[in-house]
């Protein structure tokens, strides 16, 4: 099961990048939320005063495996710091650990 989850993730990992990785911080954020609702989660995002942003997701298509196998809420955590280099990446809540949603935060990154 765990090669089938890797291989899961490497593909997830080539869909996102190829549709986000040629744009500015805030238009990443947009297309990223953008994409997860083209593959079935259901995710609202909000700008901070600080320029952060908190993305919620309230659907997970997903959610029977990674209650699972938390590899799976991992490995997006891997893409999203792989998308993110210059962001701190952080997740507030999870639903495989029986919140209501998944919350991440993503830093604005620091000029220079």
């Amino acid at each position: 099961m765990l090669d089938l989850l890797e291989k899961r993730m490497e593909r997830e990992k080539e869909q996102v990048f190829s549709s986000v990785k040629e744009a500015d911080f805030v238009e990443q954020i947009e297309r990223l939320v953008e994409v997860q609702g083209e593959r079935g989660y259901m995710m609202e995002v909000e700008e901070t005063e600080t320029g952060d942003f908190i993305m919620r997701n309230y659907h997970c298509p997903i959610a029977n495996i990674s209650s699972n196998y938390s590899q799976v809420c991992h490995h997006e955590m891997n893409i999203y710091k792989g998308l993110f280099p210059k962001s701190k990446v952080m997740i507030h809540e999870c639903m495989s650990k029986g919140h209501f949603c998944c919350e991440w935060m993503i830093e604005k990154p620091e000029k220079g």
